[in-house]
């Protein structure tokens, strides 16, 4: 929801009665409860229920909040992991007894809110999926033996509280919500208030005309998405001509507000939003970045662009345009979120603009009757440019014999699963196609083959592949991409791929490349491989990968989880070249834990040794380090103040010589100004780092775990002037965590203070502290057996 400020979106009368409705049922309801909230898209319900759970989370009614988008959700099974993941569940006993597992959150009496938002159809039945709701029988039953044995567990001691956002009133009754809160638009004089507060008063004040204001957001039918991203498109806008011509748009030619905010956008960037709706999901659907990035590959956005990473370059600056314009919001890493509604007005332009010429069509199993949406042409097949297929029945998909696409260049295929068929001659209607995207695709057509000659991008998500050679046949494939494809194949051999730029992996399973196949690869620009992957000789034997890669001069972009291989390990040349890097080196790597988009290094159990290593360890801005045995004193060395410049994360575990970065830090705060470190802003470590003058300008973040050692986490004087979050855990012989004497505003930002696991904590806060940390809330305190006063038995006494 693109509201910028939700607490004053909050104080308008039709939203606050719903907001203290819902918050009052959810603190005094006893039991088990399921409401259900409705309205039309773009009414604000989901900006409405996530202010809803903050505030019941700060009244601590709950413990936990699951908030999932639950469109196109028809199985328990897909909803259960949605939810787990939300709730970190690591499902680690089968598929079997996955809803136990779940259910086990809710052991010890935990209080957990569920949401779900967008639903489209009914639940599955909540005791398949794994939530202890109504008179569904858990009684104790459960998977985990520490719950098992525990006494006077009962997971339904506050039974569960679900909420469910839905467009209809009908959804909420089917799913059978015990009260129903419908949103309504809001009143002219609320739409108002909020159109003022995202164009700004004195927008509205410099109008000659100020009832153009009003008029203009009359036409936004009291829906606040509308409001809020046509008012972004007019901030700071206080000509009269251009909310005339806004006017002009809606009331003349028909035109939505969201569609008028379309067109004030450059046009690359409204383009990659019209690409944006291609994605096969609704809702809020997480879409990947890189989704976007080859699909405006296979739609020529970039022109003119001479490289791979000048390519990427635009994407993030076309997505930080859309962001701005309140049109997509941010998602998880590398992924951003597109509102249905926003979605939906922007596959309506996408079919009518005769540039795009996009078309979708789903469902039938023969080509059905096309309309003619532009009105110049009988034959709309000739038109189209871009086509989306969506097959949801089981039945042999076939074209009529008359019906091609000279024209096209880009088909996306979503088939429903591997069950599916296809003729045989399916690809024949698209003999000029360059960009080919296929999901769950079943066994590959013979006639994908005639594609060769033309064909550029190919892409496959969700896919099984028993057969690659057809594909490696395809010399004139610029990008190959493989998603959540599992491999049956003997080592796949990329020799005859020469004008391939891009290589990606992601989420594959059984990746087996063919020695010196990547690199004859003498084009490639990016390479991705994001699982585990083995490079094999002719006699299935395993090779260095490492060597692989000195032949790829134009290598910019690498991303890679692989064992390290000291002996095979490229100088730094060739590191110095890569713009952008997401690697996992060595044993004990877990996928994900690496966040950066940009330089991300994890290095696991091996030593810092070597030019290449050192290359990539002082250029990261995101640094994960763990059980390094040698090689800080190279690798951390400074000499010119420029090493460690773009840091912005630093991790630390199970570093036993990690001294040697104190003194670093020592040295060069005391003696000489310098860049390095300047910009960190999140620190994390098992060792203690912090015994000497140290100041870090930019660190908002610290984690402390693991250190037996250590008595006191600062025994000297720190200054961390961004500093926002504390959090120690499982630091067994700590006593304190500042010095005794320390006082000061060295910790003047300081906002969330975690500590657990710290059983000989006697002292938490000096007295000479508190006074300056005054952004400070309250402390959050778990399993400290000694502590037991904010201050010291000293402090008390003098204060008595």
């Amino acid at each position: 929801m693109a509201i910028t400020n939700p607490s004053k979106y909050m104080e308008f009368g039709s939203r606050e009665v719903a907001y203290n409705q819902l918050l009052h049922r959810l603190e005094k309801e006893d039991g088990s409860v399921m409401l259900g909230i409705y309205g039309t898209s773009g009414i604000g319900k989901t900006t409405l229920v996530e202010q809803v759970s903050k505030k019941a989370m700060e009244l601590q009614l709950f413990d936990q909040v699951a908030m999932v988008n639950a469109s196109q959700i028809v199985d328990a099974r897909a909803l259960r992991l949605k939810i787990g993941k939300c709730l970190g569940v690591e499902f680690q006993y089968g598929k079997e007894n996955e809803a136990l597992e779940l259910a086990d959150k809710w052991a010890y009496g935990a209080n957990i809110l569920v949401i779900l938002d967008d639903v489209e159809n009914k639940i599955p039945d909540w005791e398949d999926v794994g939530i202890p709701f109504g008179n569904n029988k858990w009684g104790k039953a459960t998977i985990n033996e520490d719950i098992r044995t525990a006494p006077g567990v009962d997971r339904r001691v506050k039974g569960c509280k679900i909420m469910i956002m839905s467009e209809t009133r009908h959804i909420c009754n089917i799913n059978k919500c015990k009260e129903l809160f419908e949103i309504e638009k809001l009143e002219k004089d609320e739409a108002f208030e909020l159109l003022t507060e995202v164009v700004g008063i004195s927008t509205i004040e410099s109008l000659d005309d100020k009832d153009l204001a009003r008029t203009v957001c009359d036409r936004c039918d009291g829906l606040p998405l509308d409001i809020a991203v046509l008012g972004n498109t007019l901030r700071d806008n206080g000509e009269d001509e251009s909310w005339r011509a806004t006017f002009a748009q809606m009331i003349f030619h028909g035109r939505v507000p969201l569609d008028v905010s379309f067109d004030a956008l450059p046009k690359d960037a409204k383009l990659c939003l019209l690409v944006c709706s291609l994605y096969d999901g609704a809702g809020d659907t997480m879409i990947p970045i890189d989704f976007l990035f080859r699909t405006s590959m296979g739609l020529g956005l970039f022109e003119g662009l001479e490289t791979v990473a000048d390519a990427r370059y635009k994407v993030d600056s076309m997505v930080a345009i859309l962001k701005s314009s309140l049109l997509l919001v941010e998602g998880t890493y590398n992924h951003v979120k597109m509102h249905n509604r926003v979605r939906d007005v922007a596959r309506e332009v996408a079919i009518k603009d005769e540039e795009c010429a996009f078309h979708f069509e789903a469902s039938e199993s023969k080509w059905p009757r096309i309309k003619d949406v532009w009105g110049n042409t009988n034959d709309e097949s000739s038109v189209v440019k871009l086509l989306s297929l969506t097959f949801d029945t089981n039945d042999v998909f076939e074209f009529p014999e008359d019906v091609n696409f000279p024209n096209l260049h880009t088909l996306i295929i979503n088939f429903k699963d591997h069950s599916q068929k296809v003729k045989d001659d399916f690809f024949d209607a698209f003999v000029n196609l360059k960009h080919l995207m296929l999901s769950s695709t079943p066994v590959l057509p013979s006639s994908l083959g005639n594609l060769e000659a033309n064909l550029q991008l190919l892409s496959m998500s969700n896919c099984k592949v028993d057969d690659i050679s057809m594909i490696t046949r395809m010399k004139n494939l610029e990008m190959l991409c493989f998603d959540r494809v599992d491999f049956s194949t003997p080592p796949i051999n990329l020799e005859n791929m020469e004008q391939l730029r891009i290589l990606h992996f992601t989420n594959c399973n059984g990746v087996a490349l063919l020695q010196h196949s990547i690199s004859s690869l003498s084009n490639l620009e990016e390479l991705i491989i994001t699982n585990e992957f083995s490079v094999l000789d002719e006699e299935s034997e395993e090779c260095p990968f490492y060597s692989e890669l000195t032949n790829l001069t134009q290598l910019t972009n690498l991303h890679i989880y692989h064992q390290l291989d000291t002996a095979s390990f490229p100088d730094e040349n060739i590191w110095q070249k890569l713009q952008r890097y997401t690697l996992s080196l060595g044993e004990n790597f877990q996928n994900g834990e690496l966040v950066s988009p940009s330089k991300s290094l994890k290095f696991c159990y091996g030593d810092l040794e070597g030019d290449g290593i050192t290359s990539l360890v002082q250029r990261s801005q995101e640094l994960v380090l763990q059980g390094i045995f040698s090689g800080f004193e190279q690798c951390f060395r400074i000499e010119n103040g420029q090493e460690f410049a773009e840091v912005t994360r630093l991790k630390l575990m199970a570093c036993y010589k990690v001294e040697y970065l104190g003194k670093i830090l020592q040295w060069r705060l005391n003696e000489v100004p310098l860049h390095s470190f300047s910009k960190l802003t999140a620190a994390e470590t098992d060792q203690s780092l912090f015994d000497e003058m140290v100041k870090f300008p930019a660190l908002k973040t610290v984690k402390l775990s693991d250190m037996s050692g250590v008595h006191s986490v600062f025994d000297g004087k720190v200054d961390f002037p961004s500093f926002k979050v504390l959090d120690i855990y499982d630091l067994e012989n700590v006593r304190g965590i500042w010095d005794r004497d320390s006082e000061g505003n060295y910790f003047g930002q300081l906002e969330i203070l975690k500590v657990k696991n710290c059983p000989q904590l006697e002292k938490l806060i000096p007295s000479g502290m508190l006074q300056s940390l005054k952004y400070l809330r309250e402390p959050k305190v778990e399993n400290c057996e000694l502590l037991f006063s904010m201050l010291s038995k000293d402090d008390e006494s003098s204060s008595e």
